[in-house]
């Protein structure tokens, strides 16, 4: 407590407790999509690991790439029947792929051949791998509607549909 120096040991759930009407809570409404997808150079058997980062514009993507090092400029990396992307360059540890599909087209893609890109300590945490069907589901917060994150707000996982309605009936 600023005004009083008093310190508090609280559990998350009794954030409502906290706020109040004064107070401004910003949440993050993005989906996380399935960002992390496998491909391959035709007639070459490496794999690359792309992680989608950033969309820079259209069907140009940021992304971090195992394996990309390997890449020569104009190269195809084929992730399905349904989606290829050509490597365009590269600044720093950034690789730049223009995508054969963007927009609600690639999303579809991604949820179809993707997975989520949950971090380890979460993993380690459940003590579990990936599980696709609950990961879509679990790694998102509760507010989420409009696909275009790489990453879940972490903190905003622990909002429940219980929590909010708490807070804006609190005002």
């Amino acid at each position: 407590n600023k005004k009083t120096g008093l310190l508090q040991d609280k559990i998350f759930s009794e954030i409502f407790e906290i706020l109040g009407p004064s107070d401004v809570l910003v949440l993050n409404n993005s989906k996380v999509i399935p960002a992390r997808i496998h491909g391959s150079v035709i007639g070459n058997i490496r794999q690359h690991e792309v992680l989608l980062v950033k969309n820079s514009h259209d069907a140009v993507w940021e992304c971090w790439i195992r394996n990309g090092k390997k890449l020569a400029v104009g190269e195809m990396i084929i992730f399905s029947g349904k989606l290829s992307a050509r490597y365009i360059g590269r600044k720093e540890d950034v690789f730049f792929l223009e995508f054969s599909l963007s927009g609600p087209a690639l999303y579809q893609a991604l949820y179809e051949i993707g997975e989520m890109p949950i971090p380890p300590y979460i993993l380690k945490a459940r003590h579990e791998k990936h599980d696709q069907a609950s990961d879509n589901e679990e790694y998102q917060t509760v507010y989420a509607r409009y696909e275009g994150s790489v990453a879940a707000p972490t903190a905003g996982l622990h909002f429940t549909d219980d929590l909010l309605k708490k807070l804006h009936d609190k005002g």
